[in-house]
């Protein structure tokens, strides 16, 4: 066979081949394997992604969700806060004229006390924040509580409004600064965005700045710059009662109308020796007649008859017992029972405690205690001078010839 007729041959078997049904099939076959496989690949692709979007989106909108009820959480606990609107009556101090000219004392009155004022919720490690302050001086409150610590350790600090533990050092949850408390308790408490803006105020500052100087000192210039022209004069400062306390002036027993529109300074501790010390009027541990108590000490007491009679001249502060993160309030019949003033309670819950207090406050923020819970002084009338001739005191008898005295 000639090499011509064999290329022939073998090419043509070949085209028979590859025209062939069979390999045709065979070859369409792994074909569309390789397009289902590529197919399948793609759709598992879109669709991990499609679960990836999914999940993200999930993610996202709890996100949303949580931040949403976290910001609202504020908001929600003050409009609770309306509950009170149907109990109040408030009207400012100086209206009730028969009660202010009776030279009543300032010990003489249960006094509307908010405790922990910037705290709206019920964690004490929550959010702060100025409107829940703005809201208890409008709901009657005229001691607001203020616990303030250093922004940070060195010595150029920024004091804050909030609330913290020490554990080693401070930490605390979310801030405010101590001057946009002061600027917001100035233009609430004596604006007509209150009812009773010429009723003394109480503002207490728990200091935790581990007494750095400096933080104190701003503090002072804060509280001057806000309040200037309504604090006390230097006699019913701690630095007025120096050096001898027994010269001071008993704030206690001053009469009330001598506070109206006046701010009293309450400090816990470390303000001795600072600018503070000119401005603080209260303290429980440097400046006399202020008592402190939690509920517990006062419940319990084991000389009821003398916390009463030490009410009837000095001030008592009673708090809540701080036993978990929650603030809860207490029965404030007791302590009121004995004559406590400063019977601090959480405005922003709104218990059955809550609202029973606002009614015993709903007309005035400043209670008169009943009589026999107030301080009066027996005055015992001088004898009457005795007949001369009856008397067993000396006689002097004198006459032309002697002088004589028996």
């Amino acid at each position: 066979m000639e090499s011509g007729n064999i290329k022939t041959t073998l090419k043509n078997i070949y085209n028979k081949i590859l025209g062939s049904s069979h390999f045709k099939t065979i070859q369409n076959s792994s074909t569309i394997d390789k397009i289902t496989k590529t197919s399948n690949r793609v759709k598992n692709q879109i669709v991990e992604k499609k679960h990836i979007i999914l999940v993200s989106f999930t993610i996202l909108l709890l996100i949303l969700i949580y931040l949403i009820f976290l910001f609202r959480r504020v908001p929600r606990y003050l409009s609770g806060m309306k509950k009170y609107d149907k109990f109040m009556n408030l009207r400012p101090l100086d209206s009730f004229t028969k009660l202010i000219n009776s030279n009543y004392r300032l010990c003489d009155f249960y006094i509307a006390s908010s405790y922990k004022s910037y705290l709206p919720c019920t964690n004490y490690y929550d959010y702060s924040s100025t409107s829940a302050i703005r809201e208890a001086l409008k709901y009657g409150a005229r001691y607001i509580d203020l616990d303030v610590y250093n922004k940070t350790f060195d010595q150029c600090t920024t004091p804050l409004v909030c609330n913290g533990k020490e554990v080693g050092n401070w930490h605390y949850t979310s801030t405010i600064t101590f001057d946009e408390c002061c600027k917001v308790i100035s233009e609430t408490a004596f604006s007509n965005l209150v009812k009773c803006p010429t009723d003394p105020l109480f503002i207490n500052i728990n200091l935790h700045v581990n007494e750095n100087i400096i933080t104190i000192n701003k503090i002072a210039s804060i509280v001057k710059h806000y309040f200037e022209h309504k604090l006390l004069p230097l006699k019913y400062s701690h630095q007025g009662t120096n050096p001898d306390f027994t010269k001071g002036i008993n704030l206690a027993t001053t009469p009330i109308q001598k506070f109206i529109n006046k701010v009293i300074i309450i400090c816990n501790d470390q303000f001795k020796n600072t600018h503070l010390d000119e401005i603080v009027n209260l303290s429980p541990k440097n400046v006399g007649n202020l008592r402190d108590l939690a509920f517990s000490n006062v419940k319990n007491s084991y000389d009821s008859e003398e916390l009463i009679e030490y009410n009837k001249k000095h001030f008592t502060r009673v708090i809540i017992d701080k036993q978990n993160r929650n603030k809860k309030n207490f029965n404030y019949n007791i302590p009121w029972y004995f004559g406590c003033q400063f019977i601090c309670m959480d405005y922003f819950r709104q218990d059955d405690y809550m609202i029973s207090y606002i009614k015993k406050f709903s007309k005035s923020s400043f209670v008169l205690k009943p009589y026999k819970l107030r301080y009066h002084p027996t005055y015992i009338e001088p004898p009457k001078k005795q007949i001369p001739e009856v008397s067993f005191a000396p006689k002097k008898v004198t006459t032309p010839y002697y002088s004589i005295t028996y």
